[in-house]
C-alpha cells in the first residue's frame, strides 16, 4: 500500500508564510538577475538543516542554480529546489557531504557535472522525467547512494555518472525507451511509481480538482481531513491509463484541506 499526500494551498497564506521559512533563511542564499529571472549564485557555507529555495525573490522567478553555488555546505541535510527551476549547475552540491535528502522538481531539464559529486549521505534520488541531460560525475563519489530512480526515458549522459558509487541500482518504468540489464554500469530494475495526486484550484467553480495519475491499472481512494486526525474517503476508483479527476465542492469554504491517495 502506498500513501501519498498533497495539501491544497490557495485559500491560507499566513499557514503558507510560516511553512515557507526553512532552518536556512533566504538571507543566506547570494543571486544574480537579468531583471526578468533569478540565478542563485551562492549560500553560506555555514548553512545548516533544510533549504527551501524559494520560487521567487523580488517578485521573479527562480530558474537555475549555478556552478558551484552550495560547493562545501557540508551541513544542509535536504534541499527542496522548486519547479520554477530548469537547470542545475556544475558542482552545484560539490561536497555537500551531510545532503541526505534533495528534491528535484519537473521542471529541471539539465543536471551539470559533477552536481552532487562527493555528496557522501545521499541515499536515493529521483529524476523526474524532464531531465534529459546529465553531466560527467554528476552522482559520483556517493558511496551511500543505492537507489536512483529514473521517471522517464533515457537521458543524454555525458561521460561516467557514477564513478565512485558503488552501491548504486539505477530504477526506471517498465515501458520508457533505452534502458538495458545495466545504466553506465550499475545493474537496472523495474519500479512502479503509484498513484500521484495533484490538486489545482478551479477558480471559474471555485473548487478544488485532484487529479490522480497512476503508474498502472490500480483501485484507489482518496481522503480528506480538516484535523490531521480523522480521514475521510472522498472517492474510490479504478485508474487506468487516463488520469482521473476528482471535484470536492466543499474545499473553498475550509481554511485549509489535507488530502492524500491511497494505493489498494
Amino acid at each position: 500500500m502506498r500513501t501519498q499526500f498533497s495539501r491544497t494551498n490557495a485559500f491560507f497564506p499566513i499557514l503558507l508564510l510560516l511553512l515557507s521559512i526553512p532552518t536556512v533563511l533566504q538571507a543566506e542564499l547570494l543571486y544574480t538577475s537579468d531583471g526578468a529571472k533569478i540565478t542563485i549564485t551562492g549560500s553560506n557555507p555555514r548553512a545548516t538543516g533544510d533549504l527551501l529555495i524559494p520560487a521567487t525573490i523580488a517578485g521573479l522567478p527562480v530558474t537555475s542554480i549555478a556552478n558551484s553555488t552550495f560547493y562545501g555546505c557540508r551541513e544542509l541535510t535536504k534541499v527542496t529546489i522548486p519547479d520554477s527551476v530548469t537547470s542545475i549547475g556544475k558542482s552545484a552540491f560539490y561536497c555537500c557531504i551531510g545532503l541526505k535528502s534533495v528534491t528535484i522538481p519537473a521542471s529541471v531539464t539539465s543536471i551539470a557535472a559533477g552536481a552532487f559529486y562527493y555528496c557522501s549521505g545521499l541515499t536515493s534520488i529521483n529524476i523526474p522525467s524532464s531531465v534529459t541531460s546529465i553531466g560527467w560525475l554528476a552522482f559520483s563519489e556517493c558511496p551511500a547512494l543505492t537507489k536512483t530512480y529514473f521517471n522517464g526515458h533515457t537521458p543524454l549522459i555525458a561521460g561516467d555518472i557514477f564513478i565512485g558509487s558503488t552501491n548504486v541500482t539505477v530504477y526506471y518504468i517498465q515501458g520508457k525507451t533505452g534502458w538495458d540489464t545495466t545504466f553506465e554500469g550499475r545493474p537496472t530494475a523495474f519500479f512502479d511509481p503509484g498513484p500521484v495526486l495533484q490538486t489545482l484550484h478551479d477558480l471559474a467553480r471555485n473548487q478544488i480538482v485532484l487529479s490522480v495519475k497512476a503508474g498502472g491499472d490500480s483501485a484507489h481512494s482518496v481522503e480528506y481531513t480538516d484535523d490531521l486526525k480523522q480521514w475521510i474517503p472522498l472517492a474510490t476508483k479504478l485508474v487506468g491509463t487516463k488520469d482521473l479527476s476528482q471535484l470536492d465542492p466543499d474545499a473553498s469554504n475550509r481554511p485549509f484541506r489535507f488530502y492524500r491517495v491511497i494505493q489498494q
